[in-house]
C-alpha cells in the first residue's frame, strides 16, 4: 500500500470475505501520508486471521522492495500480492488455489475486470489486450509449460496484466525475486517469467479481480517512460537469450515493443522521436540489431502475418482512430526494417 486510504476498507474487506480464506494478512505501508495506516490498524484490531504491519518511515520507490519483505514475512506455501487499490471476488482464492494440486504449478492467475477511480467497470476483461495473440486461449482455462508459456505469450508481452489476479507458490516467488533487480516499472514481468523457469502456470477464466486503474499510477507512468520501454526490451532480450523462440515471435515481439513505444507517444500529451531515433534508446536499439544480426533474423520480406498482428493491437486502441491503423502499422513496419538495418 502507498497512499490508497480512499480504497482500503474496500479491498482489506475483499480479502476477509474470501471463501478460501487466507492464513494470515501482512499488511506492508511503504510511507503513506495519509490516513492508511489508522485504517490498517482498525482492520488489525478485528481481523479473526493473523494481521500484521509493516510501515517504512519514507517511500521505498519500488514496489518490488515491498514483495521482498513480504515474502520474507509470510508463513505458507502460497503467495498472494494483493495490491491495496484492487479488489477481488469472494471466491478468487478458493478457484485460483486449487490448481496447486499439481505440485509442478508454480504460478496461477484468473482474468480480471477492469475498473476506475470509483470501482466503475471500464472493461469486464483483460482479453481486449490478450487477444490480438489468440482470440480463444483466454477463453478457457489451461495448464501449461512454463517455457511454452514464455515463448508463446510472455516473450511478446506481458500477458499478466495485473499481480492482483496472481498466485505464487513461494519457494519459487522467492527464487525469481532478484529478477526484478533494477527494474523500476516491468519487475513483474521479469519475476513471472523467472518463476515460469521453475515450473507450470495455470489460468482460470473467470474475471476474479477487479484491477483498478487510475489515471497517474505507475503503471501508466512506467508506459510514457523511456525507462520502461528499455526494461521490456531487456525482458525480452533475456528470453531470446534463454528461450527457443523462433524467427515469427520474435518479430511478434519487436513489434508490439514499437507499436506501444509509438501509440504511447501519441497519446502521452508529448511529442518525442520515433522509436529508433530516441537517444535514450539507442543502446537498445544497438542491442536489438547486435541480436538479429547474431541469430541471422533478417526482416521478413513477406510482412502480412506481423502487420495482420499491428492491426489486431491497433483495433484495441483507444488512441487511434480506424482511419489512422493503415498509416500507423505502416510507420511500426518501417521501424522494425531501420533496427533490421545494422549501423
Amino acid at each position: 500500500n502507498y497512499n490508497h486510504a480512499r480504497y482500503l476498507d474496500g479491498r482489506l474487506a475483499s480479502i476477509l470475505e474470501q471463501r478460501l480464506r487466507p492464513d494470515e494478512i501482512i499488511f506492508l505501508d511503504d510511507g503513506s501520508s495519509d490516513e492508511s495506516l489508522e485504517i490498517a490498524r482498525a482492520w488489525q484490531a478485528r481481523s479473526p486471521i493473523h494481521f500484521a504491519i509493516t510501515a517504512n518511515a519514507t517511500n521505498s520507490g519500488s514496489p518490488f522492495k515491498q514483495w521482498a519483505k513480504g515474502i520474507e514475512s509470510a508463513a505458507g506455501d502460497l503467495v498472494w500480492i494483493a495490491e491495496s487499490d484492487d479488489s477481488s471476488c469472494p471466491r478468487f482464492l478458493e478457484r485460483v488455489a486449487a490448481a496447486f494440486i499439481d505440485p509442478d504449478v508454480a504460478v496461477a492467475y484468473c482474468d480480471s475486470e477492469v475498473i476506475g477511480m470509483d470501482g466503475e467497470i471500464l472493461s469486464s476483461t483483460y482479453r481486449f489486450y490478450t487477444d490480438s495473440l489468440s482470440e480463444t486461449k483466454w477463453l478457457a482455462g489451461y495448464v501449461e509449460t512454463g517455457s511454452r508459456e514464455i515463448a508463446e505469450a510472455l516473450a511478446i508481452k506481458n500477458t499478466i496484466p495485473n499481480v492482483s489476479a496472481v498466485l505464487f507458490r513461494r519457494d519459487a516467488l522467492n527464487e525469481g525475486l532478484s529478477a526484478a533487480e533494477g527494474h523500476r516499472y516491468c519487475g513483474d514481468w521479469a519475476i513471472y517469467v523467472a518463476c515460469l523457469s521453475k515450473g507450470k502456470i495455470a489460468f482460470c477464466p473467470r474475471a476474479l479481480n477487479k484491477h483498478r486503474r487510475p489515471p497517474g499510477s505507475l503503471t501508466q507512468e512506467g508506459e510514457r517512460d523511456a525507462q520502461g520501454v528499455r526494461e521490456a526490451i531487456a525482458i525480452k532480450l533475456s528470453i531470446f537469450a534463454c528461450a527457443p523462440c523462433d524467427a515469427r515471435i520474435i518479430w511478434l515481439s519487436l513489434a508490439q515493443t514499437v507499436f506501444e513505444y509509438e501509440i504511447r507517444s501519441r497519446s502521452g500529451g508529448r511529442k518525442r522521436p520515433a522509436f529508433t531515433k530516441n537517444k535514450e534508446l539507442a543502446d537498445c536499439v544497438g542491442k536489438l540489431r547486435c541480436f538479429l544480426g547474431g541469430q541471422g533474423h533478417q526482416f521478413p520480406e513477406d510482412t502480412s502475418e506481423i502487420a495482420a498482428y499491428l492491426r489486431s493491437v491497433a483495433a484495441n486502441s483507444a488512441s487511434l482512430r480506424a482511419t489512422d491503423h493503415p498509416s500507423f502499422v505502416t510507420s511500426v513496419l518501417q521501424e522494425l526494417k531501420t533496427i533490421a538495418v545494422r549501423g
